[in-house]
């Protein structure tokens, strides 16, 4: 099973007065021909497609012309999950047409996290699981507890998440292959001055001992 995974690309994004549109028509090209080349299975784009939730025509076109493109490949399936730049909403409006192209989108995990889950086969019989985990937003959290901080309960809300997700990946004694995405702050990396801060104070930053270890 071949996976390429890509994030953060920011369509629309304007910097010191210009737009980015000519180097992004020139990644998405290059990145629809690595998947000609290199025949993967899953594509993975884990959050940040857009760099404001209400992008320009233009950023929305790009964005499109590439699924289809993408989807013309030997792809299984693309996953797309929504980042914190993402109206989450926006993102799933079209999952109906979408799910012709074997494109998921999910902006919010909502109730139901079975919906969040993709299976995918490969040629070859290989079987596997994504959950797919988008940015945590304030609706996903769980309530706080008595003598939790803020920081303690985002973090939790964020490992329980997962750990529910595993739960059901796992489910029917499933043993191929299972994987997560994500969009969030991983604990020791370091912050760059072009990203905005996800929750205040950076308080959503998780260790590994957050995920779960049977995620391959």
């Amino acid at each position: 099973m071949k996976i390429l995974h890509t994030s953060d690309w920011h369509l629309g994004q304007v910097f010191k007065n210009l737009n980015r549109y000519e180097e992004h028509h020139l990644f998405l090209n290059f990145l629809v021909k690595k998947l000609q080349e290199e025949h993967y299975d899953l594509l993975i784009i884990a959050g940040d497609i857009f760099d404001v939730g209400t992008p320009p025509t233009e950023a929305v076109k790009a964005y499109f012309n590439f699924l289809i493109q993408a989807s013309s490949t030997s792809l299984k399936q693309i996953v797309v999950i929504a980042g914190n730049h993402d109206f989450a909403s926006t993102m799933e409006a079209p999952q109906e047409l979408l799910n012709s192209l074997s494109i998921r989108v999910v902006g919010l995990l909502g109730q139901n996290y079975l919906d969040a889950i993709v299976d995918i086969t490969s040629d070859s019989g290989e079987k596997m699981k994504v959950f797919c985990a988008p940015y945590i937003r304030a609706g996903d959290l769980k309530p706080i507890e008595e003598g939790e901080s803020i920081a303690e309960s985002i973090r939790r809300s964020i490992k329980e998440c997962y750990q529910e997700g595993l739960k059901l990946c796992q489910a029917d004694n499933y043993e191929g292959i299972t994987i997560a995405t994500g969009h969030l702050y991983a604990a020791g990396s370091e912050l760059q001055d072009s990203v905005r801060d996800i929750h205040i104070g950076r308080e959503g930053q998780v260790g590994v001992e957050s995920f779960p270890s049977g995620f391959d």
